[in-house]
Formats: structure tokens, C-alpha cells, sequence
């Protein structure tokens, strides 16, 4: 695997596109070859960027939490970053939080759909209850 690794150097656009067309929903490889090329070159390559441009964030995490969070520790770690890396960095963590929120308001009206009257409470606030007819 550390032999492909250092073949995606040579790989154009298309052919890391059709790569990623090929990988499909196995984000782990594309993950791990993110975080090699980052801790070895500590910049981000136009092949990096290019398979940061074009990965699935929300699927990067479902698969490999762990290795999502050290894909972007990484990203976060880099010491000597342009301007133009620093944007794409802001975009792309931008995008995953957007990915999240949109994954979580999906789950969350798929909640409401199936408990329709949890909807109406939440609405409602929380219960309040008189302390005068304890007594």
C-alpha cells in the first residue's frame, strides 16, 4: 500500500478522480494516503488538495472516526500554510459542519415524522410545574 501511496504523486486530475470513482465508499485508503502525503511534504500538493476537494466527509467519519479526526488534525497541524491553503482548509471544514448539520436536521425530521408529538413538545418548552397545588 505504501508503494501506491507514493504513485499518486505521479497521477493526474482524471486519474485521481477515476481513483476515487473506483474507491467508491472505501474513504479509509484515501484517508490514509491524505494523512501520509500531508505528514510527509507538511504542505498541502495539488494531488492532496485535489482528494480533499473531492472526498466525503460525512462518510470519511461514519467509516474511521478516528482517522477522520487525525486526517484533520493533520490539515491543522501544518506549520508553514499559504493563503491559499489556509482558505481551502476554512472551506473544507465549512463543508463538513455543513454536512453534519444537514446529516443531523435529516435524522431530526426523520424523528418528527416517526414521533409526530415530540415535535409539538419541543415546540412547547419544558413542562412547568406548580409548586402551589403541593401543598
Amino acid at each position: 500500500l505504501r508503494a501506491e501511496r507514493s504513485e499518486t504523486d505521479q497521477l493526474s486530475d482524471s486519474e485521481l478522480r477515476y481513483l476515487l470513482y473506483l474507491g467508491g465508499n472505501n474513504s479509509k485508503v484515501f484517508m490514509e494516503v491524505v494523512v501520509e502525503r500531508i505528514t510527509r511534504l507538511q504542505n498541502l500538493d495539488p494531488e492532496t488538495r485535489f482528494l480533499l476537494k473531492h472526498m466525503n466527509f460525512i462518510l470519511c467519519e461514519a467509516q474511521n472516526k478516528s482517522l477522520y479526526y487525525l486526517m484533520m488534525n493533520r490539515l491543522s497541524d501544518i506549520t508553514e500554510i499559504s493563503r491559499s491553503d489556509l482558505s481551502l482548509a476554512f472551506k473544507l471544514s465549512l463543508r463538513a459542519a455543513r454536512e453534519n448539520r444537514d446529516r443531523c436536521e435529516r435524522r431530526n425530521d426523520a424523528e418528527v415524522k416517526r414521533y409526530p408529538t415530540s415535535r409539538y413538545r419541543m415546540e412547547q418548552g419544558p413542562r412547568r410545574f406548580s409548586t402551589s397545588s403541593l401543598t
